[in-house]
């Protein structure tokens, strides 16, 4: 079966799409440039090798991927690891080949987390533990309300993991993308996000 939907028109869009929500939101100014490459590479990657049938069609047939991945994930868990070996193999598309060996493994396992994410099975836990508005808020209380405990976790954590959290929500936001037709009913969705 040939996938006509998840191709390269698909990344773009995503990709597209999420510079605009992130420019306009003012996101630019609170992302680290590590984050902000790691979603970038994320909204490019998120459906790479895309084989146009879901994870459960993949679990319930037994497919090599579902295999290969334990059942969790499995599509998730390959657009992820085809992704990283590609730009292994080919330095002209290594997105991240300047980076400190540190920002690579920091990029590499936020790609994955939020690649991960995409899987629906995973997106009824994430949208419980986002229920609280950050944007009422402001980041710093997010964090606070959503992770703090004195006793377990400092604030600076906190903040990183609630950065997470935002971040997962554009992952969200721009899997949508994709099923909307104009640019309003895109502001629209981008909005609510």
């Amino acid at each position: 079966i040939r996938d006509s939907y998840h191709i390269s028109t698909h990344a773009a869009d995503v990709l597209q799409t999420l510079m605009v929500y992130i420019l306009q939101t003012g996101m630019v100014d609170w992302l680290t440039e590590v984050e902000l490459l790691a979603l970038l590479v994320a909204a490019v990657t998120h459906d790479v090798g895309h084989p146009g049938r879901n994870n459960a069609f993949q679990v319930a047939r037994q497919t090599p991927v579902a295999l290969r991945y334990n059942d969790r994930a499995v599509l998730e868990s390959m657009h992820s690891a085809m992704a990283f070996e590609l730009m292994r193999e080919r330095e002209d598309i290594d997105l991240l080949a300047d980076l400190a060996e540190e920002d690579k493994r920091r990029v590499r396992k936020l790609v994955i987390d939020l690649v991960a994410l995409t899987d629906m099975a995973e997106h009824f836990n994430f949208i419980a533990r986002f229920s609280t508005k950050v944007y009422c808020w402001g980041l710093e209380e997010y964090a606070a309300v959503q992770y703090v405990d004195a006793d377990t976790i400092a604030s600076e954590t906190a903040t990183a993991l609630a950065k997470r959290d935002i971040t997962t929500q554009l992952v969200f936001g721009f899997e949508l993308n994709g099923v909307l037709e104009n640019f309003e009913d895109k502001t629209s969705v981008i909005n609510q996000i």
